[in-house]
């Protein structure tokens, strides 16, 4: 799988850590549903809901964020970079 990462605040952690994005191998999961005759569709379609949902997980305790918290946390982390009084 391919991975992504970013830092990000995580609640259960109490601090910045990186938060890391697993992509879906749908080779894998295209030749399970071949083999059990498209039962294996159920599952596909739940992983790929989770994933599309809860996309970050926190490297160190698992916690999972979503795609909003993720925007709204760099949100505001810009807009306290461009509010920095500069030099």
């Amino acid at each position: 799988m391919a991975e992504e990462s970013v830092r990000a605040y995580c609640p259960v952690c109490k601090h910045r850590q990186t938060f890391k994005r697993d992509r879906v191998s749908y080779g894998w999961h295209l030749t399970l549903c071949v083999l059990t005759l498209g039962l294996w569709l159920v599952s596909l379609v739940a992983i790929c809901c989770g994933n599309f949902v809860w996309p970050w997980s926190c490297s160190q305790c698992g916690w999972r964020l979503s795609r909003a918290s993720l925007h709204r946390q760099m949100k505001v982390r810009t807009q306290a970079i461009e509010a920095s009084p500069r030099d």
